[in-house]
């Protein structure tokens, strides 16, 4: 799954004629499972991913993606010593 998401996020900066000072790194954490889609059923995934490449929110990455699916989302995650109200 990880070569899939890196191969779309290469073919991703290629189409934007995005110019980085290295290859595109990703790192993924994904779940499968059974969904009904359009009436049939069909194995989907859910997932994160964390990359080199900065993505808009709500861009579009693999196959199907006019159909809604590959869809993006920023997730902030705060490490627990730098969260606000942590007392020492």
């Amino acid at each position: 799954m990880q070569k899939i998401l890196a191969g779309h996020l290469a073919t991703l900066a290629k189409s934007l004629d995005y110019e980085g000072s290295g290859k595109i790194t990703c790192e993924a954490k994904v779940r499968f499972r059974r969904d009904t889609v359009d009436g049939g059923h069909e194995m989907v995934f859910l997932g994160t991913f964390r990359t080199n490449l900065q993505i808009p929110e709500y861009f579009g990455i693999g196959q199907s993606v006019s159909q809604g699916f590959g869809t993006v989302r920023e997730l902030l995650v705060i490490p627990e010593q730098d969260s606000p109200g942590m007392q020492d």
